[in-house]
């Protein structure tokens, strides 16, 4: 029979408290009777009177357990998105990284993946193709006016090339997903926002602001790739108060 820590670990495991790729890990420093750290936290055996107790102590964030995620929050009023974009005028790169990630419904992780030549000769109404980093689905992407006007006074004031990433670090090279996640964050609290926002936020904005004009849900599903209308309620942060809302709007 395992001994008890190791059984401790066995169940944390089975309940996604510890994630797989370190279990053999945890278990294996155990048999050493060793501290073990690694992945971001630190886990420590504790003797006590009649075994030994594994406590866990996170390294990144004590807040943030790891099975546990805080939900990223939309931009949810016009206003503050003008604001957002009055405060970038001066910053055609993070202008247009704005403009293109509130108006295209992607990911960070393929925003930073956009190749000038894949925009450099489309017009309003136009769409281009894209792979998903995260599903590797295909998805083809329209540009509405006003993210167009903003894409093509970027290449033209950085001199992109046909082959150069759309958006560029001052590195000369892509954006990062973590790069993304901080000018956001950034953004957001500069004019005041309060709450938890992101990468994700320019995504759930598009979204959200979808959904508040009126399409329908089912196609907002397809958008996100989502498998019922709750998950896209919850991914957009709708209310119950705000769905309450769109019955007293609607009065036959």
């Amino acid at each position: 029979m395992a001994p008890p820590e190791i059984i401790k670990i066995r169940r944390q495991f089975s309940r996604g408290i510890i994630p797989a790729t370190v279990k053999k890990d945890i278990e294996a420093q155990f048999k050493k009777g060793m501290t073990w750290a690694g992945y971001g936290y630190k886990w420590q055996v504790y003797p006590s009177h009649a075994e030994k107790r594994l406590q866990p102590r996170w390294l990144k964030n004590p807040q943030r357990p790891y099975n546990r995620s805080t939900k990223v929050e939309p931009i949810r009023h016009k206003s503050d998105i003008e604001r957002i974009k009055a405060m970038l005028l001066e910053q055609p790169r993070n202008l247009a990284l704005f403009s293109f990630g509130i108006n295209t419904n992607l990911r960070a992780s393929d925003l930073t993946r956009v190749i000038v030549k894949q925009v450099e000769n489309l017009h309003s109404g136009d769409s281009f193709e894209i792979r998903e980093t995260k599903t590797g689905k295909t998805r083809w992407i329209t540009l509405n006016k006003g993210v167009h006007q903003i894409i093509r006074d970027w290449i033209r004031v950085a001199d992109l090339k046909a082959a150069d990433p759309l958006f560029i670090s001052q590195r000369e090279c892509a954006l990062t997903v973590s790069s993304v996640n901080r000018l956001v964050k950034s953004w957001c609290r500069q004019i005041g926002l309060k709450g938890n926002y992101g990468s994700h936020t320019l995504r759930k904005t598009w979204g959200y602001h979808a959904y508040k004009a009126g399409i329908d849900l089912p196609r907002l599903m397809t958008c996100f790739n989502h498998s019922n209308q709750k998950q896209t309620l919850d991914y957009l942060c709708i209310q119950d108060s705000q769905i309450q809302e769109v019955y007293l709007q609607v009065e036959l």
